[in-house]
């Protein structure tokens, strides 16, 4: 049927169309929007002969968009307006054009005459050659129907800079990971804040005024004003939470039977707190440093199967496939790569038993921060604290539980009056058996707890770092078993079940600046 005559042209029109050159072999394309005022929907009908090929002279000039096929919204995108229908008005021409990536389209007004030439020029394209092509335009490359898996891997990736395994600490990415909510792993429960004190020793003196010579000399211990030593405390500034990994991260540890737990801390980071986020920068530092020593430690006394791992280490592999986890989780893209190195340190450490906690990566709560449909309240209601502020650090270890040598530093009568009474089957109390004998227990604290701690102070000091915050709270007691709390019972006396970990690395340093 032929086209009726072209009304105005709409005072709006898409730029996705500028520069459109269509010569003999291309294509005639007639999009009719068909308008009732009746029924409410838009019919698009496509008109195809031979090859298509638009040239766009700023449009769609990147890889992943220049092959993807054109697409129509009937909701949003509105081409061209004809005549066909008897029922529109003349009032329904003034439509406004959307682009597919930058919404509505700025003002580009355009006469009836020129609108008229853009309609005659499309109907007559298909019979008569166009003998004027545009050299400097770029053509499109043309879509393969038998595109390989390699190609579709190429379409979504997005290219990332990859550091040098010379000039970096982490071999493990594990400063580069970012693992997403509810996709990687989910929160399972508060479990309480940490702190420090600022311990000040104040040194009094004075001075000759003839001289300059400085004298010490003792403070008065009833000055209030002239204090030996002063004790300011932190408050809680982080939060530690428990969590899970789910998904195939999670079944994979299963069916290796490793964890699944995590241990979560938040550095609730202000604006204008330099303090606290040199505190978690630096414990990151340290410990992926750490833990990049000790995996190549362990790859050159292993097996010959691990010098595989070794050599993907330095190589930097570990790191461009940790830093695309997050990006590849956005877009649906398997992260088995990630999944299995990350299997894999955690069954080195484990192994082994490694002496110190393992970093795995940070917690991006992006996707929490931009739902708008998100209550704060539920975040209560679930962990029963405030929710997180934007800004917030989140760090992801293995877990070891929370018992540490503070604990297990309590008399062990204590220990065993605070245990929950056991009961028969008759709701009975069961008398608790006695302790362990002094011999055993003694050999416990010898070789496993004191021996732990000197490992873990030795294997800092083998990767040239210093922890400078050593104390009973830093050491964990943990157990190989999944109850994490055995380490620490009146009753442990196997040393093979003992794991000591060293903890809390934010205000270490190296050696050199230490």
């Amino acid at each position: 049927n032929k086209p009726n005559q072209p009304k105005a042209a709409p005072a709006y029109a898409p730029r996705s169309l500028a520069g459109v050159d269509i010569d003999r072999r291309n294509t005639v394309i007639m999009v009719l929007l068909l308008r009732s005022s009746t029924a409410h929907y838009v019919h698009i009908l496509f008109i195809i002969a031979n090859h298509l090929t638009i040239r766009c002279s700023n449009a769609f000039t990147t890889l992943p968009h220049s092959s993807i096929a054109i697409f129509c919204s009937t909701t949003s995108t509105r081409f061209l307006q004809s005549s066909s229908s008897d029922n529109s008005n003349d009032d329904e021409s003034d439509e406004i054009f959307y682009d597919d990536f930058a919404g509505p389209i700025g003002d580009v007004v355009v006469s009836a005459s020129s609108s008229s030439e853009l309609s005659s020029s499309l109907s007559s394209a298909a019979l008569q050659p166009n003998q004027q092509q545009q050299e400097e335009e770029l053509e499109l490359p043309e879509f393969n129907d038998s595109t390989t898996e390699q190609q579709n891997e190429q379409l979504f990736s997005i290219p990332l800079p990859k550091p040098s395994s010379k000039t970096t600490i982490d071999l493990t990415g594990s400063l580069v990971r970012e693992f997403s909510l509810g996709r990687d792993l989910l929160l399972s429960d508060y479990a309480g804040s940490l702190g420090f004190d600022q311990v000040t020793d104040w040194q009094y003196y004075t001075t000759d005024l003839t001289t300059g010579k400085r004298t010490d000399r003792t403070a008065n211990p009833f000055d209030p004003n002239q204090p030996s030593r002063t004790r300011s405390k932190s408050g809680s500034i982080v939060r530690i939470f428990r969590g899970e990994f789910t998904g195939r991260l999670g079944g994979i540890l299963r069916s290796r039977g490793l964890d699944t737990r995590v241990l979560l801390k938040e550095f609730a980071v202000e604006n204008d707190d330099d303090m606290l986020l040199n505190l978690a920068r630096e414990e990151q530092r340290s410990l992926a440093k750490l833990q990049s020593n000790w995996l190549q430690g362990y790859c050159m006394t292993a097996a010959n199967n691990a010098q595989q791992m070794l050599e993907q280490l330095e190589n930097g592999e570990w790191i461009d496939v940790a830093q695309r986890r997050y990006v590849d989780g956005l877009t649906d893209t398997p992260t088995t790569k990630d999944d299995d190195h990350l299997v894999t340190m955690l069954e080195c450490t484990s192994s082994k038993k490694a002496p110190f906690t393992s970093m795995l990566g940070q917690l991006n709560l992006n996707d929490y921060y931009d739902d708008e449909d998100m209550n704060p309240n539920e975040w209560y209601k679930s962990l029963g604290v405030k929710p997180p502020k934007p800004g917030s650090i989140w760090v992801v270890y293995d877990y070891h539980g929370l018992s540490t040598a503070s604990s297990y530093a309590v008399p062990l009568i204590i220990q065993q009056s605070k245990l929950p009474p056991k009961r028969g089957m008759f709701g009975n109390i069961i008398q608790a058996p006695p302790l362990p004998p002094f011999r055993e227990r003694g050999r416990y604290m010898i070789r496993g707890v004191l021996k732990g701690m000197l490992q873990c102070i030795a294997t800092a000091h083998a990767a040239d770092l210093i922890h400078r915050s050593v104390g009973k709270n830093s050491f964990i007691l943990s157990s190989v078993g999944q109850d994490k709390r055995e380490g620490t019972s009146p009753y442990a006396v196997v040393v093979e079940r003992l794991r000591v970990v060293l903890s809390d690395w934010g205000f270490s340093r190296d050696i050199e600046e230490a």
